[in-house]
């Protein structure tokens, strides 16, 4: 420590002190002054106001008689000047009466901000800046004008207060720092000993030596005080030897306790990784174990649903499929809860039908509903577009784990119905967002608030014997929440125990801006008459044909349906078409059907029945058409109904049309003059063949380009529409294409020579999609190309005749699948190859002999780049051995290949070599299954 005592100045805080004391004193004593002379002149204006009046009377009294006279004006100027003088303060108004109006005679200056009223009447005002006296002029008795006279009241002198605040302040300033001199003096004089020989002894750490405190005067308790605390400081210094013992024995405890604790959180964090890893590892070969059967059945569904089907067997086939995806989401159940925790899940924004997903889940549903005798119900609003973009397969996942649930926890008895409804409708709608509010409803067992309130808890299902009676993971509404937040929407229930629940879901769903909804169905020249003895029915009917301009009379009982039968009358140029509801009580509706028929007011109206029973029945009459009705879905109720309305025979037995039709292509000529040509961009020649024969399928002309040199040089020519391009190829790749398109061709899209550019690619990792959109490409399909989504971007782009056309499919969500397929034991799976190339087995002969041809071409140089050590060749070679088998089925060999692609840099040669023998081994076993199967 310094041995220097400086001088302290312990008065700074009084300094302050003192100076806000003075200045307040400063500042009150300026208020008081002021305050005081304001007062002053407030307190006269009696006086002011007597004054002027006596002034005012002295002036009207000696005012002359005839001053008052028009051609006296100059002297009544004259007096009032002379009465008025110099002062500034006072200011008078001389008025004479003339027709009964105050017509001003003479003046002085006027005073600032005064403005004279001139009313004749005798009258005295006090105002806030000046006093204002009115007297009437009277002659002979008679009123002969008006004398206004005004003074202005005194203000406050400001100069006079500011310089006395200034005054005080400088005196405040000066006395303040005279007595803190003074005060600074007196305490140091008695504290700098003090302060001293404290600092000596600290100093020296003579801890044992005291101070005097009479020494120090005013100050002695605080040397006291200081004694105090050097014995303690003393007394404390005698116990650091064992302190310090103390402290290094606490230290070594401590350190070895952290150890033991590092050790063991080391240890938990291990345990922690390998029940992650063994998590991944059984939840992977859980959804291997679980997806490889289901591919084979998906598969076989798939092909069955290509042959000759009637309608029965091929909604049957729809309900299976639908059921096959449904097992799927147990296991997509807990793989989205897992990246839902980490952070991994996205959602999709693609055009769909909230309509689609919602009559999906309930064909999906329907065999569980009906098993439990639970009633379910459908209804869309439709006014919901068709249009809208969302992810399907998430909000088809929502309800479906909600409308499964609702079944799953609602039963039927003699009392009580179960009834479990899923309805889809609009809370709030503008020209970007349309707000879809989904609802299941069910009248079951309900919960309690305290049920509700742990609901949506992962791993929950409001107690454990729910658990113990319906099974599940109890992750269903936990995901049913997170996905709603990811689409940026809101979940909410409320139940109420025995009564049932409520589940909403309100969703924002962008409108599309890519396609223009037009109507579907146009039944403004149909009289429609429905019936149904169940409210919910007849209120969806009339909803769905109104919305498409129908003329609805609806009846809920038969009494009504009775009374519009005998009045019935419709005009000639509609159609009449009875809608009538037979799934509660099917014969006895059937009945009452055919006794309609033979009724004189029906004789030419048509009758659709909503029949209950899975069987779709044979049309026995020709005015008499059946539908499956359970549960009443929009698509097919309007469907119907048009199918009536056009006549169009109902044979439930006749072979379902198949859902690709080939037509007629335009040559290359015709197309070019139609600007309708496409370009084609691939290195491969298997995969030009097989695209190109999609194409032409489809109805479109193509050229092709073997590299993407080749194509920016055609493109430079023809400036086609359309170009469909492979992302990697020789010389110029597909990002090359696309970069010279958008820079030499025109820069809007509304422009009608502007290039559309689509990806056609092998590569399916996350990602690549982004990358092709943001570099100006307008759509993304992965190969080998499936004809339903080939089909869907031919008619995005370029939507050719529609009489010249193949047949329309609705466009369907793409749903994303890894690189990797799973495959059947087969060499060639026929729902691949079938799904590529049709059904046409001699197209499907025609590239298997491609194939064998390319495919031996590949194998070959294969063998010459293991020889060469040349990986990249290698690499190429199997990225090009990839595409062709999958192109035709040969899953085995597409994954082998893809294998061989994904290792070919990084693996050891000697596994290259084994790699390359397993390809030529599979690729062997394909030729053997061709020859087999198709000579």
């Amino acid at each position: 420590m310094d041995n220097k005592i400086k001088k302290l100045k312990f008065v700074k805080i009084a300094h302050v002190v003192l100076i806000w004391f003075v200045l307040f004193g400063c500042l009150a004593a300026m208020a008081g002054i002021g305050g005081l002379y304001t007062f002053s002149q407030w307190l006269k204006p009696d006086q002011l106001t007597t004054d002027l009046q006596k002034h005012v009377n002295s002036i009207a009294k000696g005012m002359p008689d005839n001053i008052m006279d028009i051609e006296n004006q100059t002297a009544a100027q004259f007096y009032i000047d002379a009465i008025h003088g110099e002062s500034k303060n006072k200011a008078f108004f001389l008025y004479r009466l003339e027709g009964g109006q105050l017509i001003k005679q003479a003046s002085t200056s006027q005073l600032k901000g005064y403005i004279p009223s001139p009313i004749l009447a005798n009258h005295v005002s006090d105002l806030n800046s000046w006093v204002e006296i009115r007297k009437i002029i009277t002659v002979n008795g008679e009123e002969t004008g008006l004398l206004i006279g005004t003074m202005l009241k005194q203000k406050a002198d400001v100069s006079f207060i500011f310089s006395l605040f200034l005054i005080s302040l400088i005196g405040a300033i000066v006395l303040t720092r005279l007595l803190i001199s003074l005060f600074n003096q007196n305490v140091n004089k008695n504290t700098m000993p003090l302060m001293a020989e404290t600092n000596l002894i600290l100093n020296k750490e003579k801890f044992d030596k005291r101070l005097a405190p009479k020494r120090f005067g005013p100050f002695a308790m605080l040397a006291a005080t200081i004694n105090s605390l050097l014995k303690k400081v003393d007394g404390l210094r005698a116990d650091n030897s064992e302190l310090d013992l103390a402290n290094d024995k606490l230290a070594q405890d401590m350190e070895s306790k952290i150890n033991e604790r590092t050790n063991a959180l080391r240890m938990a964090m291990e345990e922690a990784e390998q029940a992650n890893e063994s998590k991944s590892t059984f939840l992977a070969t859980m959804s291997h174990e679980i997806r490889t059967p289901m591919n084979g059945i998906i598969g076989s569904i798939d092909l069955l649903r290509r042959s000759t089907l009637n309608q029965n067997q091929f909604r049957l086939s729809d309900t299976i499929r639908e059921s096959a995806f449904s097992l799927l989401r147990i296991i997509d159940d807990i793989l989205d809860f897992s990246k839902i925790e980490a952070g991994k899940l996205e959602v999709e924004s693609i055009p769909m039908s909230i309509n689609d997903i919602l009559e999906a889940v309930g064909r999906t549903l329907l065999s569980v509903a009906e098993q439990k005798n639970v009633e379910l119900r459908l209804y869309c609003d439709p006014a919901i577009s068709e249009n809208l973009m969302g992810d399907p397969i998430r909000i088809r996942q929502i309800l479906f784990n909600l409308a499964g649930n609702a079944i799953k926890f609602t039963n039927s008895s003699k009392s009580k119905k179960g009834v479990v409804q899923i309805r889809a409708e609009i809370s709030e709608k503008n020209l970007e967002f349309t707000n879809v509010v989904l609802r299941v409803i069910d009248n079951g067992k309900g919960m309690t608030d305290r049920q509700v309130n742990y609901v949506f808890q992962p791993f929950n299902q409001a107690e454990g014997s729910v658990t113990r009676q319906f099974g599940g993971t109890g992750l269903g509404l936990t995901i049913c929440q997170r996905l709603t937040d990811l689409m940026y929407g809101h979940i909410d229930v409320k139940s109420e125990l025995g009564e049932g629940s409520e589940f909403t879901v309100s969703l924002p769903l962008r409108s599309s801006v890519d396609t223009q909804q037009t109507p579907k169905h146009e039944f403004s020249e149909l009289d429609l008459v429905c019936f149904s003895s169940d409210y919910h029915n007849i209120a969806a009917m009339e909803s769905y044909v109104k919305h498409y301009n129908a003329n609805v009379t609806a009846c809920h009982t038969a009494e009504a349906l009775k009374q519009v039968t005998e009045h019935y009358r419709f005009e000639q140029s509609h159609q009449s078409i009875w809608v009538i509801d037979a799934t509660i009580q099917h014969d006895d509706t059937v009945n009452l059907v055919y006794d309609l028929l033979e009724h004189p007011n029906l004789l030419n109206t048509r009758f659709l029945v909503l029949s209950s029973t899975m069987d779709n029945q044979v049309q026995e009459h020709d005015r008499v058409w059946y539908m499956h009705a359970t549960p009443l879905c929009r698509s097919n109720l309007l469907e119907l109904i048009q199918d009536v309305a056009d006549n169009k025979k109902h044979d439930p037995s006749a072979p379902k049309e198949s859902n690709v039709k080939s037509v007629a292509a335009m040559t290359i000529d015709e197309a070019r003059k139609k600007n309708q040509l496409v370009l084609l961009a691939e290195d491969n020649a298997m995969n030009q063949r097989v695209i190109s024969e999609q194409l032409n399928m489809l109805g479109y002309a193509v050229e092709v380009a073997n590299d993407g040199q080749e194509a920016i040089e055609l493109w430079r020519e023809h400036k086609y529409p359309l170009v469909l391009t492979d992302l990697h190829m020789p010389h110029k790749s597909g990002y090359d294409v696309v970069k010279t398109i958008r820079e030499e061709g025109p820069n809007g899209s509304d422009n009608e020579n502007f290039t559309r550019v689509v990806a056609i690619t092998a590569n399916a990792l996350k990602g690549e999609e982004q990358k092709c959109i943001s570099l100006g490409m307008d759509g993304y399909l992965t190969k080998p190309l499936e004809l339903n989504d080939l089909e869907v971007v031919m008619k995005k782009w370029l939507n050719i005749d529609n009489n010249e056309a193949a047949s329309s499919l609705k466009e369907v969500s793409r749903t994303k699948v890894t690189e990797t397929i799973p495959s059947s034991g087969e060499p060639i799976q026929q729902s691949v190859l079938v799904s590529y190339l049709g059904n046409d087995k001699e197209r499907h002969v025609k590239y298997l002999d491609m194939f064998k041809a390319r495919g031996n071409e590949l194998i070959d140089k294969m063998n010459i780049s293991v020889e060469h050590t040349d990986r990249e060749n290698l690499k190429n070679l199997a990225h090009q051995f990839k595409s062709m088998s999958k192109s035709v089925g040969a899953m085995p060999l597409f994954n082998s290949a893809f294998e061989l692609e994904e290792v070919a840099h990084t693996a050891d040669s000697a596994d290259i070599g084994l790699l390359v023998i397993k390809i030529q081994q599979q690729f062997n076993d394909v030729i053997n299954y061709v020859n087999s199967e198709y000579k």
